[in-house]
C-alpha cells in the first residue's frame, strides 16, 4: 500500500528542494540532497531534472551541502554519459549551469567552472560530439 501512497514522493521532494533550498535549514538541505541523489541513482527521477535542482543548491550557504550537491550532480552526469552522450540533455545542463557563471554568487560560479572543466577534460562536454 505504501508504494501507492508515496508514488509522487520523488517529484515532491525535488520540487520542495528546488523551490525552497535557500530558506531551509542546513540539515534539511543535506537530507533532501542525499534523498535526490539516491532517487536519481535508482532511476526514480530523470538525471537532467535532478541536476537542475542540484545546481540551485550550489548557491546555498552551507559548504557541506554545496559539496554534496556538486559531487552528486557531477557523478550523475558522468553516469548519464557513461555509455552514450546525449547532446540535447547535455546542452540543457550546460545552459542551466551557465547561469551561475554570470550570476552574483562567486562560490557557485567557481563550482560551475569546475564542472565545465572536469566534464570537458573527460570528453563528455566537448564540441566533438
Amino acid at each position: 500500500k505504501y508504494p501507492e501512497l508515496l508514488a509522487d514522493f520523488p517529484e515532491e521532494a525535488m520540487g520542495v528542494l528546488g523551490r525552497n533550498c535557500r530558506r531551509m535549514s542546513s540539515e534539511l538541505q543535506l537530507k533532501l540532497t542525499e534523498a535526490l541523489t539516491v532517487l536519481c541513482a535508482r532511476k526514480a527521477l530523470p538525471v537532467v531534472s535532478v541536476c537542475e535542482v542540484l545546481f540551485r543548491v550550489l548557491a546555498v550557504a552551507d559548504k557541506k551541502v554545496r559539496r554534496l550537491a556538486a559531487a552528486s550532480a557531477l557523478g550523475a552526469i558522468k553516469r548519464f554519459n557513461a555509455h552514450t552522450v546525449n547532446q540535447e540533455a547535455n546542452r540543457r545542463l550546460q545552459r542551466g549551469l551557465a547561469v551561475y557563471l554570470h550570476g552574483q554568487d562567486t562560490r557557485a560560479g567557481r563550482i560551475a567552472i569546475n564542472f565545465f572543466v572536469e566534464l570537458y577534460r573527460r570528453k563528455m562536454w566537448d564540441d566533438d560530439h
